[in-house]
């Protein structure tokens, strides 16, 4: 029996007891009233019927009360989401350490669509049961919850250090296992009471650190932060201060173009850099920026600040400048006149702008999307779609939409070697350069590398081995000396 179907059965047991025992107290004490001078009459009889009619109400609003307080989820019997989060938050509170670990049953859509909802729903109830009797082993009883899809939470006191070769573990043991015959991929986050003493920024944060990585090797299916971990309401603080006061730190990371032996196409990198100048990751601050709702207003400070540092520090205007935006913001129409007035400030031309583009999930009116995407074509921008071929929506948009640049995904740098990977990105390479879509590879960090990328085909390089990220100066004195690779 799971720890949350004890709860429940006490909370049951308590909830019989709550109805019984006033109801008999009542009772007693209407019969000692009635018959303790032995006479029954009308007023007595009407104080008898009064009350049994308000104990029926009394009963079954305490059954409604019991049935509308349900503390487990009805598929899998764990918690549900109200009350695991309910739990975590009270334990977070009061125990040290304390960590918070997200497992997810990668597949459960997979799962349902071949075996159907019921089948999935039993993987669910009997995936809890594991996570239950593993835990309990070393932990004893652990608050496990259902939070969502194949989804669940563990709060556990101790150290996610502590938890790391624990979980590994379970993954390496229940990772591409059977229940009742069917395969399950599984995947875990973790993180603790340092992240925040919030639960519901945890969450999120373990939301970000499963979203984080596309390609996850099976010996590396827990994730733990390793970057610079801030408090989450401070660095919510710290993010609203730098959208305030505007204060971004950009970086200029030549590319290589192959085929003209130049470096005409420049990636803006974007970072924030806190109090102790520690630099912070895109991926650690872009999530909380979505999350406050500054994506335009980001962007918005973002295009001004590449377009105020090309223009004030004399930087080229006849070579390709880019960087991501928000396909939130480009999608908003109003966010088009937010650019044009931005752009007449500066006399940076809107061709040398390559916007680029990046989301997991597949935003579903494609045709609406193309349309707005349309309207930057014609202003003079260019558009790419960053991390192509890895798990996002680019695959899909490209069938519709149509673009000038194609960022390939890191992966395919690093599996480059791979023959099925090599074939597939030289397939790639020549449908761009069919439909005229210049490709870009990046984070090469070996300049062996190079050839081999020059063989598939490639237009544009871009990493460690060519080019190191750059300041605006170091950036024009590297464009005024440097053609070609020496």
């Amino acid at each position: 029996m799971l720890y949350s179907q004890e709860i429940e059965r006490d909370a049951r047991f308590k909830l019989a007891l709550r109805i019984g025992i006033p109801i008999l107290v009542l009772v007693s004490v209407i019969i000692f009233v009635i018959f303790k001078d032995g006479r029954f009459n009308l007023f007595n009889l009407s104080l008898l019927l009064l009350t049994i009619f308000a104990s029926i109400y009394f009963i079954f609003f305490m059954i409604y009360e019991g049935l509308s307080q349900k503390i487990t989820d009805p598929v899998s019997k764990a918690f549900n989401r109200e009350t695991i989060l309910k739990y975590l938050q009270k334990d977070i509170s009061v125990k040290e350490p304390y960590s918070v670990i997200l497992i997810s049953i990668d597949n459960l859509t997979d799962i349902n669509e071949r075996y159907g909802i019921e089948k999935g729903d039993k993987v669910l109830e009997k995936f809890a049961e594991i996570i239950d009797d593993y835990f309990k082993k070393r932990y004893g009883k652990v608050p496990i919850g259902h939070y969502k899809g194949g989804e669940f939470l563990i709060g556990v006191q101790n150290s996610q250090e502590s938890i790391k070769s624990f979980l590994d573990e379970f993954i390496k043991r229940y990772d591409r296992t059977k229940i009742d015959d069917i395969d399950i991929k599984i995947f875990a986050t973790l993180t603790d009471k340092n992240y925040s003493k919030d639960i519901k920024k945890i969450v999120e944060y373990l939301y970000q650190l499963y979203t984080d990585y596309q390609y996850i090797p099976k010996s590396k299916r827990v994730l733990i932060a390793q970057k610079k971990n801030i408090e989450a309401n401070k660095f919510e603080k710290f993010i609203i201060d730098t959208v305030e006061n505007k204060s971004l730190s950009i970086r200029f990371q030549p590319s290589f173009n192959l085929k003209t032996l130049r470096f005409d196409l420049i990636e803006i990198i974007v970072k924030l850099i806190d109090k102790d100048g520690s630099i912070i990751h895109p991926s650690q601050f872009i999530p909380v920026i979505n999350r406050l709702g500054f994506e335009k207003r980001f962007d918005q400070i973002l295009i001004e600040k590449v377009l105020k540092t090309i223009e004030e520090d004399k930087l080229p205007k006849n070579i390709y400048y880019s960087f991501n935006l928000s396909p939130f913001s480009i999608r908003d129409k109003k966010f088009t006149e937010d650019i044009k007035n931005i752009f007449n400030k500066f006399e940076v031309p809107k061709n040398s702008i390559v916007l680029e583009l990046f989301e997991n999930r597949l935003y579903k009116d494609i045709d609406y999307y193309k349309h707005v995407l349309d309207i930057y074509k014609k202003m003079g921008f260019k558009i790419s779609f960053d991390n192509f071929g890895s798990l996002n929506a680019s695959f899909e948009y490209i069938k519709e939409i149509e673009v000038d640049f194609i960022h390939f995904d890191k992966y395919y740098t690093k599996m480059v070697k791979d023959k099925i990977y090599h074939n597939l990105l030289k397939s790639w390479v020549s449908f761009f350069e069919e439909i005229g879509t210049k490709t870009v590879i990046k984070f090469i960090d070996d300049k062996n590398m190079i050839e081999i990328f020059k063989n598939i085909g490639v237009d544009y390089i871009q990493g460690y081995a060519v080019a190191n990220p750059l300041t605006s100066e170091e950036l024009k004195r590297f464009l005024e000396d440097k053609y070609e690779i020496r």
